[in-house]
């Protein structure tokens, strides 16, 4: 299993009330993005994401998404 851990706020997906389980932030110049755990403060742009909005990321092309040790699946 993986840590995700889903308490506290809610996802920032508009319309979504789940829980969020980490934060999505943003590397405009690098072109990535990076999940990890849940920031202690809601921090736009950075994105708060419940299970199913992570699972269902989608990032634009040429993007490249790092992730958080902790959030990779057991093999």
């Amino acid at each position: 299993s993986h840590g995700l851990a889903c308490t506290g706020r809610a996802c920032s997906k508009p319309g979504c009330q789940e829980p969020a389980c980490g934060t999505l932030t943003f590397d405009y110049g690098e072109a990535v993005a990076a999940f990890g755990p849940l920031a202690p403060e809601p921090s736009p742009p950075s994105l708060d994401l419940c299970r199913r909005h992570v699972r269902d990321l989608v990032l634009p092309r040429g993007w490249h998404l790092i992730v958080h040790e902790s959030f990779r699946e057991n093999p």
